[in-house]
């Protein structure tokens, strides 16, 4: 973990819990993350050295101009401040992952063989969540292997759905009637 995202995050938790909202704060920061997850642009932007840190600023008071949290603002300008601009995601995910773990919110991952759209991440999540009786955040992550299907990963769970998993027990079992 990094520390230095984590005191960020800490901080930025402490205030969303001073203003009992730390589930909105969450579900908030979730939407930036799933904004700046695939383009790396604003980041790319926010760590130039040739824009000046007020004109970063005014970036941000653009982009988030509907943001009804201007704690999130403000963490985002003293990030600016600090030159730390190049730990947004690190310190956005941080967020998340403390605030998951106060509100007892279990955080795995869902590997995929290509990423799944929202509903079928909601599906899932919900059957999960069912299944070990928590609620359950899910990050999704790309990986090619599993030729399909999905594994769930959280904590010491694991689901494993995929179709390099099946192929794994079919070789197994045909190994064993030998």
């Amino acid at each position: 973990m990094n520390s230095l995202a984590n005191r960020y995050a800490s901080a930025l938790l402490s205030l969303a819990l001073d203003e009992n909202k730390n589930a909105e704060y969450r579900e908030y920061i979730k939407e930036l993350i799933k904004i700046i997850k695939d383009d790396d642009s604003l980041i790319n932007l926010l760590s130039c050295a040739n824009i000046s840190k007020d004109e970063k600023k005014i970036i941000i008071d653009k982009i988030l101009v509907d943001c009804p949290y201007p704690n999130i603002i403000n963490l985002l300008k003293v990030i600016i401040d600090n030159n730390r601009s190049s730990y947004l995601k690190d310190v956005l995910n941080e967020f998340v992952s403390i605030s998951n773990e106060k509100d007892d919110i279990s955080e795995g991952f869902i590997y995929v063989y290509k990423e799944l759209d929202e509903k079928e991440i909601e599906k899932i999540t919900r059957a999960i969540s069912s299944r070990i009786n928590k609620k359950v955040y899910l990050i999704q992550k790309v990986d090619e292997s599993l030729l399909g299907g999905f594994k769930v990963v959280i904590n010491d769970y694991v689901f494993d759905a995929s179709i390099l998993n099946k192929l794994e027990q079919l070789k197994h079992s045909l190994l064993e009637r030998r």
